[in-house]
């Protein structure tokens, strides 16, 4: 699916997504499958991504729900996790990560901008459809 303008999603979806140039999409369901935010766009997570995220260069992400995913920053991109956001997968980060939440995973790159109370925790293995998992809230 291709969000081509702003846009919400409230419930349970699956796939692929990608977000084009000048685009805004707010997650506030559960989203099953990727999301990648191309230059220009923007997300932003209020909701449950559970896949991989893929910033490219000039994109924005603001994560003030949940990701569970391996996250690829590419040069010049941008992601914040919110201070009530959470991210939990392996991390490739060649843009801008700020933490102000959790975040949970390994690092390749730059590493994250961790704000003071923000927590960087080991990643949980569990039985979920990815290697990596959060709490219930």
């Amino acid at each position: 699916m291709e969000i081509t303008t702003d846009q919400v999603i409230a419930d349970a979806t699956s796939g692929a997504v990608t977000v084009l140039d000048s685009a805004t999409l707010i997650l506030d369901g559960r989203h099953d499958g990727s999301i990648e935010v191309m230059g220009g766009g923007n997300l932003v997570v209020r909701g449950e991504l559970r896949g991989p995220l893929t910033v490219n260069s000039l994109a924005h992400v603001n994560i003030h729900g949940d990701v569970v995913g391996p996250v690829d920053v590419l040069v010049a991109a941008t992601v914040v996790i919110e201070k009530e956001g959470r991210l939990s997968g392996p991390i490739t980060n060649y843009g801008s990560i700020t933490n102000f939440g959790l975040r949970a995973g390994h690092v390749d790159g730059r590493e994250p901008d961790d704000k003071d109370g923000s927590v960087n925790a080991d990643a949980g293995r569990g039985g979920s459809t990815t290697p990596y998992h959060l709490p219930p809230r």
